[in-house]
């Protein structure tokens, strides 16, 4: 459903403004992957190719013809680039840096903007907002100016604004998964001085993976959106953008369990099959509910640029419902259903202002010297309030008597509660977990480049920054019959103040023309936290993790520039690593460990190719390769399940083990191929990508076979109506690889990623 939730909300399209020819009638367009693209990676706009950073650029019109329609689909075409899925949270890998965690309180690792608007929640499905522009992949750590928790990487999704122009968009598209979507959006001025856009659209899918004990689930997402530009004066402009999404996503939420543990084993689970038909007892429901309202002030001053950003975001996990056992038995379950509660079980709330000044033309040495600086503050509220944990009778008795008698902590909520009444069965367990996290940071950067010969540049930067986390609500409660609730613990409510500064140095050469070469050295900071889903342990504070990178990279041109070769070679030193567990054995639902020391390092390149510019001028070769090596350098006390015995245990030395969710080897090839074609433009497009075994756990005993994909288009855009009609197959090989497996104590759950899928969209600008 993400996907094509997310295929209406970015709305990706080429500009609607056509050339003509002499006689007045309409030019074809070139192939749009050749597009230049202006990115604002170094907080201004400039081409992607002058910048001495690891960054992948994708215009609108690109991301069309690659039938990119959320940010999610770009996996095959960065090196490393790895997007998975846990218990309805999106977690995001590059270069092998990532977090495991998924609960509000645990920040990515590879933070995602929205015109510069940071974006910290993972629960959602809001990756892009309104008409693209473009979307930016910033590789590596971005401490100096993008902040908190970019130790891994950025990705920044840049909307197109209303403007003078009156544009509209009508697009209808349906695939044979049974997913069907419309949307539309229209803007263009008001007055001389103020334009203005809307943007609408409904999805509704059905859920290819079927639910044996239940009716087939259906998703749907609704969305809106509504912008304003305002040009007050000369050099004064401000933009506004309110957006909400009600989304129901329900493929993602169904886990089968396909191995069981010992513990599953002796209550009777036995494995299903692995495939698009689950035999759950639980019915999957996944509900959200998200705002976002943000603005930008911009005041072209004689000496620098002044800028000012602030948001003020909102987002409700009003139901999520996931079978913790994964199995036809109705044993445990794991909910945060806003029913029982005054507020939704799960929600994250954040406001944040910045302000910059920037460089320009009329600034002091500004041939030689460009520089930006600024100030950041961010509150944030995290909550699971409450999580709902669920557990029939004979869950209590197989757990005491597979662990030789309960965790001290779970065995004395067993001892003082004899609860009936679950939904489960008629005797059990219910708890309600609560835990409020609350966030307010603070900094300041800075970060100057100055040219000392017409090839060689220098950069310093830095940014400082004090962040202070508090939890103000941490407890379990038991749920009775009756629906009163009983007080088991009340956690003490700690926080912790800390702070940090991220330098960045970097020397960039120019030894002639279309060659830049550049060295760097950069730290990134992720925010310390707590564990807001406990169940029997007071949450403990987890450290601040470190990333320090170095890195020697190239942008170069050949051919006239037909063929363009982007890479990198880097080394990032981990320390603190935030890693993730999941066991009713560990002290709650999740539980949070720190690695001392780990380490990613490898090589990547991406290329693009145009063959034959003068006999075929319309084809255009795309592809980019990945090599990288994650492992644990100091990791002796980890947290794993015993494979023979299914036991958890938090001491296992993992030291040598390879990291989560990152293939050693990534690379992707494909071709657009424009034609010229009576009074349109036909385009022939396809795409492989290949992945080599990783794994989805710290012990590294889940993995995920080798796989390789398949995607191909063909479209047909008629210039005199504007009017383009795509026909598109998504994993047409049909293979079988998983957006999640996911470990409990009743044994490995997983969920296969969509099968062959042909679908095809018809759009209309104006």
């Amino acid at each position: 459903m993400k996907r094509l939730a997310l295929a209406t909300s970015c709305f990706v399209l080429a500009s609607p403004v056509l050339a003509q020819n002499d006689d007045g009638a309409p030019k074809p367009r070139k192939n749009r992957l050749l597009e230049e693209v202006v990115v604002t990676a170094q907080k201004r706009e400039e081409a992607s190719t002058d910048i001495p950073i690891a960054i992948q650029a994708f215009g609108s019109g690109s991301l069309d013809a690659q039938n990119i329609s959320s940010t999610e689909d770009l996996g095959p075409l960065v090196p490393s680039l790895r997007f998975t899925e846990s218990a309805g949270f999106t977690l995001i890998y590059l270069r092998g840096v990532g977090t495991s965690q998924f609960v509000p309180s645990a920040d990515p690792s590879i933070a995602t903007y929205t015109d510069g608007i940071y974006m910290p929640t993972g629960q959602a499905g809001t990756k892009a907002l309104g008409n693209v522009e473009r979307v930016e992949v910033l590789k590596g750590p971005q401490g100096t100016l993008f902040g908190r928790n970019t130790i891994g990487g950025a990705i920044n999704v840049i909307t197109k604004k209303p403007g003078p122009e009156v544009e509209a968009l009508v697009r209808l598209e349906k695939s044979d998964l049974d997913q069907k979507g419309v949307s539309a959006a229209i803007s263009g001025p008001i007055t001389d001085w103020l334009f203005a856009g809307i943007a609408l659209g409904v999805d509704k899918e059905e859920s290819y993976v079927k639910l044996t004990q239940h009716e087939t689930p259906e998703g749907e997402t609704k969305l809106g959106r509504i912008q304003f530009v305002l040009d007050m004066t000369e050099n004064i402009s401000a933009d506004f953008t309110a957006y909400h999404q009600k989304q129901e996503n329900v493929s993602l939420s169904i886990g089968q369990n396909s191995k069981p543990k010992p513990l599953g084993t002796s209550l009777g689970i036995e494995p299903q099959g692995d495939d698009y038909s689950v035999d759950n007892d639980l019915k999957p429901e996944s509900r959200s509910d998200q705002t976002l309202i943000y603005g930008t002030l911009t005041w072209a001053l004689p000496w620098f640029d002044f800028k000012v950003l602030a948001s003020d975001q909102e987002v409700n996990i009003t139901k999520y419902t996931y079978d913790f056992d994964g199995s036809e038995q109705p044993y445990v379950a794991f909910d945060t259903d806003g029913d029982f509660s005054d507020l939704p079980g799960e929600y994250t709330t954040l406001e944040s202002l910045e302000v910059q000044f920037l460089s320009n033309e009329d600034s002091w040495n500004s041939a030689n010297f460009e520089w930006v600086a600024g100030l950041y503050a961010f509150h944030s509220i995290g909550a699971f309030d409450p999580a709902r944990f669920q557990a029939a009778p004979g869950v209590v008795t197989a757990l005491e008597g597979a662990a030789g008698g309960f965790p001290e902590g779970l065995g004395s909520v067993v001892d003082q509660l004899a609860i009936s009444g679950t939904s489960l069965s008629d005797d059990g367990l219910i708890l309600l977990l609560s835990g409020v996290l609350e966030t307010d940071s603070y900094s300041a950067y800075a970060q100057g480049t100055y040219t000392i010969t017409h090839w060689l540049d220098i950069t310093l930067g830095g940014r400082y920054q004090t962040e202070e986390r508090y939890l103000t609500k941490s407890e379990t409660n038991a749920l009775a019959p009756d629906g009163s609730r009983n007080n088991v613990f009340k956690f003490p409510l700690q926080g912790q103040k800390e702070e940090n500064f991220s330098p960045k140095a970097q020397l960039s050469f120019r030894p002639f023309d279309d060659h830049l070469y550049y060295v760097s050295y950069g730290e990134g900071y992720k925010s310390g936290t707590y564990n807001i889903v406990a169940i029997y342990t007071a949450p403990d504070y987890v450290v601040p993790e470190k990333v320090t990178s170095y890195e020697i990279g190239a942008k170069t041109e050949f051919l006239d520039g037909n063929l363009k070769i982007n890479g990198a070679i880097y080394y990032n030193l981990i320390e603190d690593l935030q890693d993730g567990f999941v066991s009713l054995a560990s002290g709650g639902a999740v539980s949070f460990n720190t690695a001392p020391e780990a380490e990613t390092k490898g090589a990547e390149f991406d290329f693009q190719f145009v063959p034959f510019p003068m006999a075929n001028p319309g084809l255009v070769v795309t592809g980019n390769f990945g090599y990288v090596e994650a492992i644990y350098t100091d990791f002796p006390n980890g947290e794993g399940f015993d494979e023979e015995s299914g036991q958890y245990s938090d001491s296992i030395d993992l030291t040598g083990y390879s990291l989560r969710n990152t293939p050693k080897r990534t690379g992707g090839l494909g071709f657009v191929q424009a034609i010229d074609f009576r009074d349109g433009t036909l385009e022939l497009g396809a795409d492989a990508y290949h992945s080599s075994r990783f794994y989805y756990n710290a012990n590294n005993t889940v993995s995920e076979d080798p796989y390789t994909t398949v995607n191909a288009r063909i479209s047909y855009e008629h210039l005199p109506w504007n009017m383009r009609l795509t026909v598109y197959g998504r994993n047409l090989t049909d293979t079988r690889y998983h957006v999640q497996q996911f470990e409990t104590d009743f044994g490995l759950l997983t969920t296969l990623a969509p099968p062959k899928s042909i679908g095809a969209k018809l759009s209309w600008e104006y």
